[in-house]
């Protein structure tokens, strides 16, 4: 499938220019930054408050055009995830009363805001609220940006599991699956348990799965020493890979929603996309007079 007109910036045309085993190593170094603490997926206060918020972006994303970009909602949550992990809780901008949930609701919708905009250079924030239907104003949206980028130290372009596909499919020997396993990613992010996997078991995991439905438990195994022989940091994580293709093994195999169909159909964008000739914002923040701070993602959103 052709690429959108919509998505117009990769955030991480930088590390390909010469994709190899040492912009592997670096990408593997990093993505332990990244990740959430070992008890965030057992804490059933975040676990409750994460559902909320996968409800959240998905009823606000994809947009009414239809076309889907996983990345982007993939990265919202992981801005969630991150941010609420390790701050328990949300910022609050606006007063609100101790029922009153405005700001949780602002927070898991500027999550998303702000992954569209380091997607997508023709995003525009006063057509998304009005699309959507959003009470909140801009200048409550701004501000609740600034504070989670603020809080994650402007470090928004995160290493995911899509980031590793590339570096695996070739050895899958099945070019025409690497949509498939975007899809399977995906979901799995739905389910807070597999926070505990890092981006690169997932990636590896998720072709293993989608493998292990057509061919047999040897070749599988076969795989898994291939991956594990020619990507040698993997090696200790064998058992961690193993674990996380088993659990994503219902997710392939179970019947999937409406939105993952699209999803499927719509996703190929994040396969061999063409540089962008010029950088876009990663976000727009304000100041108390609300005038905006345009960051530029090399400057401010690094992974290294």
């Amino acid at each position: 499938m052709e690429q959108s007109d919509e998505v117009q910036n990769d955030p991480y045309e930088d590390f390909f220019h010469n994709p190899g085993k040492e912009v592997f190593a670096s990408l593997f170094s990093a993505e332990a930054y990244f990740m959430v603490p070992q008890t965030y997926f057992k804490d059933e206060f975040m676990i409750a408050s994460r559902k909320t918020a996968v409800q959240i972006i998905e009823k606000n994303y994809p947009p009414r055009s239809g076309y889907f970009d996983p990345l982007i909602a993939y990265m919202a949550l992981t801005y969630f995830d991150r941010f609420y992990s390790r701050y328990h809780g949300y910022p609050r901008v606006m007063r609100e009363t101790a029922r009153s949930s405005r700001n949780a609701t602002l927070f898991a919708i500027c999550c998303l805001t702000i992954a569209w905009k380091l997607r997508e250079k023709s995003f525009r924030l006063t057509s998304f609220l009005r699309e959507k239907d959003i009470s909140y104003g801009t200048e409550a949206v701004l501000q609740m940006e600034l504070q989670i980028c603020r809080g994650l130290k402007w470090r928004m372009r995160t290493v995911t599991p899509f980031l590793f596909v590339g570096f695996f499919i070739p050895y899958l020997e099945m070019p025409s699956a690497r949509s498939i396993v975007h899809n399977l990613i995906y979901r799995a992010q739905r389910e807070i348990a597999f926070t505990e996997y890092r981006p690169s078991v997932i990636a590896m995991s998720a072709m293993l799965a989608i493998s292990s439905g057509m061919v047999s438990a040897e070749h599988v195994n076969d795989l898994i020493r291939k991956f594990t022989d020619e990507f040698e940091l993997l090696k200790p994580l064998q058992g961690m890979i193993e674990e996380s293709m088993n659990r994503l093994r219902p997710l392939y195999w179970s019947p999937p929603a409406e939105q993952d169909d699209q999803t499927q159909n719509q996703n190929e964008q994040l396969e061999e996309e063409e540089d962008p000739n010029e950088n876009h914002l990663a976000c727009c923040t304000c100041n108390t007079a609300i005038s905006a701070i345009c960051v530029n993602i090399k400057d401010a959103c690094n992974i290294l």
